[in-house]
């Protein structure tokens, strides 16, 4: 995808599908600000690990949030959904 076709989906729960077939759900954090890094490299957050993540955003303990962080190209995604709660 690119930008402008990912834009609604970024900072979002949602599922989506890459190039190589596999399919994934989480969040995709923009990655506006990081310095050195492809500006199609999202972090990405599975859905598993999103509370875990979060507590450790409020704790402000910026090592356990980068344990539950990946990284995707936003370019290898073929397709994605928003969840709707």
């Amino acid at each position: 995808m690119t930008h402008e076709e990912f834009f609604p989906f970024h900072n979002r729960h949602i599922v989506f599908k890459l190039r190589g077939g596999s399919e994934l759900s989480g969040v995709l954090i923009d990655p506006a600000g990081e310095t050195g890094r492809s500006t199609t490299m999202y972090k990405y957050i599975a859905t598993s690990d999103m509370v875990a993540w979060k507590k450790a955003e409020r704790a402000k303990d910026k090592a356990k949030m980068k344990r539950y962080e990946n990284r995707i190209d936003i370019g290898e995604i073929v397709w994605a959904e928003q969840f709707n709660y």
